[in-house]
């Protein structure tokens, strides 16, 4: 059978019938070059390849003859690559620099067979030069000379006698340089930039020793490189000369059909690659990290971007990674490929990625990749028998094969869910895995194959197939690494701005065909017929194409860094006129104290408490909260205090006031400002204590009412001073959950001031809560101080109580801000008072604790809990409306740089099968509880799915953001199910308080509000909404619950 030429379209459309491991691009993938610089070369790289007939062992053939009419008799390229590791030679730096060159120059000939040709090449350091072969700057003769020259010279000048050493520091840029100004002599200077989490430092032997100790001491990573010369450094100046000299003859041409980025510059370089320019790159710093950003942040990385690093080991891969994961890109458009790896055969290291290219949609010359086939084959026959090369059965290739099953067996053995056995080309982010199982999935593959993969780098591979591959390359890679990977696992904890990743932009397909499962539920035949239809028609439209592209000027826009965060805050929140009170805001009540505290002992244990937990916060003490076993974004604490939303006319504008260290105390809606430092000392609790005594024995006067005005639509009015925040003493004593949920959510209203972002409210009997404004603040933003506050009440001792004048002058503390109405203001209160009563008529609140029932039997049953819960939540939801309604639930992005919240629609295909089935007696028990575990596990890979930032909701919200308003509005938004499935009919959170009552309203006078928070044994239910719906919510959500726990049990 004659093999095609070239793998064309149609062929690509054979290979995806074929087993649909990958799924086809639209258009075909470029391709880019990253060229490893020196340290990279070992005794038997390329081995294997080097006496075949590949173009590699052609390549290599004349670069053997090129070197020999160059080098002295002490060396020849062939036979130095031939030797024992005892006897090699290959690290001296006159031998490594020409033989990694060579090396590099014979992987671009071999990919060239192939028709892998480069789009855009990058060099790191030396890597330059094999670059500038690439890209045809320089001739194979030409390159061999300006690598061959640099080590003679580098060797007479006598820079590899060991007066210089580089050292790889597990540091950025700027977090380095500290380390290098307290050195004792001021000769070691960065080198090269490689990424946000690494810095190369080059200079004298003594000094770079002096810094491995000090690192070492403080626990930084450090490693030594494996180069005998401190390149690009101030030692460098001295052979500049001689080198220019040396290279005057090389002959040069200008990129063409390649982009050549400088690593010198960090720049598009179109000219000027004369001997000078050679003269500087060994001299010079290497701006790698800088110049890999241009390329993803260029129009290359609009389509997928196939990175491949040509040289003898992978040591660019870490960087790389790291440098991707600092920019704001989809990760499922960048892909990264090794060519070589130490201690693996040449033959299958390059075959495997000519065939991995192959499998992303390249167009691979088959013919050619056969033969490189058929040299493996050779010696490697039994790995191979039946094996075509445009084949992707696993059974072929039995590491991956092992590993692959391997995978899928823990899986399994995590979620007890056959569907998923063997269906390697599902992401991986679709297996069904909760939280707490993705973190031990996670932990897993880092202890069994030594690894540091993070959480993303797991969920965020396209399939479980290319999990595999991953593992598998990194094996070869860290067995030989092991300090890397030390250090790798270190830098996973960075909570820097740069330890975080950005928020990709997800694919505007996956999120359509996401999109039309989250609405298959709420349609008829034809509605549904009508929405594929304008799917279709939309995708493959100018219009989308022009309003992702506006999206993707964003996630590549310099001055943002979330191409989400100020659309989400606008359109969310800021844009909008409603009041903050009863709908823009949301409450907890503390837990209850052992004993009974007075309402000025209350309101003093919370201001102490949260002066502390600010300090603590501004010291950068507080260390953010774990999600998904990775650090969450700390962006947000900034508004805990001295924030308020300013009303404006258009959108309200969130005012900072950090310098202010006081609070503001209503009391019978009197503004009173407190100082928390006298003498630049905090005041103590007794003193805090007494002044909240003082204002309410001795403040006389008329009540006011001036705070209700923050309950209206958001128009201007004057607004209280900037402080830190504000405690409410109300003169209320409620006593049941309902009680203390209603008046903390909503009171009378004149006693609050809702534009700030925190409010702490104490009642008359000493109970507690909390009031957040949502705009910029989410549940995990408040979680730490919350119980920070709540430690302090449960921990508190009752001290005894003293007099206003045991304590001194209370008085002198307490400034009353006067507030002056007149008839007009007096007027408006009241409009807005009668506004107010309107919005919160009816509103209430209801709380059911469910028992015996919890985290412990779902987990023995595979169940996994959330989503367990979650679809309980679903079924009472039907019960409750008669007929099944679009369920959102939030899904928090904190593992992302400024993320916020996605909102995840539970009512998918498998749930809604579940659903129609589960009070069908007629349907057997086994036949329902495997759709009871379809559902759970269909769940649980939405809401994961969700979390790395490939959720539906923000990304079409988005999209309908980018029209212009002289823009005709696509019909994907008038489509009838879109607007049928926006409104929000019922809201769910599964988010861990750890407080009491908690509750949030929704506008829609029908709409029900529900968290809950698992624990082992028990299920806590809190629900919002109007008269009687909580109560009978959570009447309905026991029914609900009994049918589950049967068929759990069962």
């Amino acid at each position: 059978m004659a093999v095609p030429e070239t793998l064309n379209a149609s062929a690509f459309t054979r290979l995806e019938d074929l087993d649909n491991i990958l799924l086809p691009q639209d258009t075909v993938p470029q391709i880019c070059f990253l060229f490893t610089g020196q340290g990279s070369q070992w005794f038997n790289m390329g081995r294997e390849l080097i006496d075949t007939t590949t173009a590699f062992g052609v390549s290599m053939r004349k670069s053997d003859e090129i070197l020999r009419g160059l080098s002295e008799p002490s060396w020849n390229l062939l036979d130095e690559l031939h030797r024992s590791d005892h006897s090699s030679q290959v690290d001296e730096g006159h031998v490594a620099i020409p033989a990694t060159t060579a090396i590099q120059i014979a992987l671009v000939d071999l990919l060239k067979s192939l028709d892998i040709l480069p789009h855009v090449v990058l060099g790191h350091s030396t890597g330059e030069i094999a670059a500038a072969y690439a890209a045809e700057i320089l001739t194979h003769q030409d390159a061999l000379v300006v690598a061959f020259q640099l080590g003679h010279v580098l060797r007479r000048r006598g820079l590899f006698d060991g007066c210089g050493k580089m050292l790889a520091v597990g540091l950025g840029e700027f977090e380095i340089q500290p380390h290098l100004d307290l050195l004792d002599r001021k000769d070691v200077y960065i080198a090269c930039e490689n990424s946000p989490l690494s810095t190369t430092v080059s200079g004298s032997s003594a000094t770079i020793e002096q810094l491995q100790k000090n690192l070492k001491s403080w626990g930084i990573f450090n490693r030594g490189l494996n180069v005998p010369a401190a390149y690009h450094s101030v030692q460098m100046e001295c052979i500049k000369s001689e080198y220019l000299t040396s290279i005057q003859a090389i002959e040069i041409s200008s990129p063409e059909s390649t982009t050549f980025y400088s690593s010198v510059n960090a720049k598009r370089k179109l000219e000027g690659f004369g001997p000078s320019y050679w003269v500087s790159n060994v001299v010079s710093k290497v701006l790698y990290r800088a110049a890999l950003q241009e390329i993803i942040a260029s129009p290359l990385s609009s389509t997928q971007l196939l990175l491949i690093e040509i040289g003898p080991q992978p040591h660019l891969r870490r960087p790389t990674e790291e440098c991707i994961s600092e920019c704001n890109t989809d990760p499922s458009q960048l892909a990264y490929f090794p060519s070589l790896l130490r201690g693996k055969d040449a033959r299958q290291a390059t075959y495997e990625l000519a065939h991995g290219i192959s499998l992303r949609g390249y167009p691979v010359h088959l013919a050619n990749l056969a033969k490189l086939r058929e040299t493996y084959e050779a010696k490697y026959k039994e790995n191979f028998k039946g094996y075509n090369c445009d084949s992707t059965d696993l059974s072929n290739n039995m590491a991956l094969e092992t590993i692959s099953k391997d995978l899928s067996d823990k899986i399994l053995k995590l979620t007890g869910n056959s569907r998923f056995e063997c269906h390697v080309k599902l992401p991986v982010s679709d297996y069904g895995l909760d939280s707490l199982l993705a973190v031990e999935f996670v932990d897993w593959i880092n202890q069994k194959y030594s690894l540091p993969f993070s959480m993303g780098e797991i969920f965020d591979a396209s399939s479980l197939l290319d999990l595999a591959r991953s593992i598998g390359m990194s094996t070869q890679y860290y067995a030989t690494n092991s300090d890397e990977r030390l250090s790798s696992k270190k830098v996973v904890q960075s909570q820097s701005h740069n330890g975080l990743p950005k928020l990709p932009l997800p694919d505007l397909k996956s999120t359509l065909e996401r999109y039309y499962s989250s609405v298959e539920a709420f349609g008829t035949e034809a509605e549904l017929r009508m929405t594929q239809q304008v799917i279709d028609d939309f995708i493959n439209s100018e219009e989308a194409y022009k309003l992702q592209g506006r999206l993707l000027a964003r996630v590549n826009d310099p001055t943002l860094d979330c191409w989400l965060a100020d659309l989400y805050n606008s359109s969310n929140f800021l844009d909008r006129n409603v009041p903050l009170v009863p709908f823009g805001s949301f409450f907890y009540t503390h837990k209850l104290s052992k004993f009974q505290h007075t309402q000025a002992e209350r309101a003093a244990i919370i201001a102490k408490a949260a002066l502390l937990y600010k300090e603590d916060l501004e010291s950068g003490v507080i260390s953010p909260d774990i999600l998904q076993g990775q650090p969450s974004c700390t962006y947000l604490f900034k508004y805990l205090f001295n924030t308020s939303r300013k009303p404006c006319i258009g959108s309200d504008i969130i005012e900072r006031f950090p310098g202010n260290n006081y609070i503001v105390v209503l009391w019978r809606g009197r503004v009173f400002k407190v100082p928390l430092y006298y003498n630049g000392s905090p005041l103590s609790f007794v003193r805090l204590k007494g002044i909240f005594e003082w204002i309410m024995q001795n403040s006389n006067g008329d009540e006011l009412q001036v705070g209700i005005l923050t309950s209206d639509d958001r128009t201007s009015w004057a607004k209280v001073d900037h402080s830190q925040s504000i405690v409410c003493l109300d003169e209320a004593s409620p006593e049941t959950a309902s009680e203390r949920a209603h008046h903390f959510h909503f009171s009378r209203g004149s006693n609050r001031w809702n534009d700030k972002s925190v409010q702490f409210v104490v009642c008359t009997n000493g109970v507690s809560g909390f009031i957040g404004d949502h705009s910029m603040l989410d549940a995990g933003t408040v979680l730490g101080l919350n119980r920070f506050v709540t430690k302090f009440i449960m921990q508190h001792q009752q001290e005894l109580d003293i007099t206003p004048s045991a304590a001194g002058d209370i008085g002198v503390y307490v400034d009353e801000m006067k507030i002056v109405t007149s008839p007009y203001i007096d007027l408006q209160i009241s409009r807005v008072t009668q506004d107010f009563n309107v919005n919160i008529k009816d509103a209430n609140h209801a709380f059911f604790t469910l028992s015996n029932f919890g985290s412990r039997i779902c987990r023995l049953r595979n169940y996994p809990p959330k989503s367990m819960f979650q679809l309980v939540v679903a079924l009472t939801s039907k019960l409750y409306f008669g007929v099944i309604v679009p369920l959102w639930e939030t899904v928090s992005l904190g593992n992302f740089y400024r993320g916020r919240v996605e909102i995840n629609q539970v009512i998918t295909p498998p749930v809604l099968r579940f659903l129609n089935a589960t009070q069908d007696l007629c349907t057997p028990v086994s036949e329902r509880q495997r759709l009871l575990l379809d559902a759970a596990s269909s769940h649980a890979a939405s809401v994961m799915r969700a979390v790395r930032g490939k959720g539906v909701d923000r990304h079409i919200t988005s999209l309908r953001q980018m029209v212009k308003e002289e823009e005709v509005v696509p019909r994907l938004f008038t489509d009838p199910l879109y607007g049928r499935t926006r409104p929000r009919k019922i809201m769910s959170h599964c988010h861990e308080t750890g407080m009491a009552e908690k509750g949030f309203l929704l506008r829609d006078p029908d709409a029900i509000w529900v968290h809950y928070e698992v624990d082992a044994e028990s299920v806590e239910f809190s629900v919002t909404g109007r008269g009687e719906g909580p109560q009978r919510f959570c009447r309905l959500l026991e029914i609900a619950a009994d049918t589950f726990r049967e068929l759990v049990v069962s």
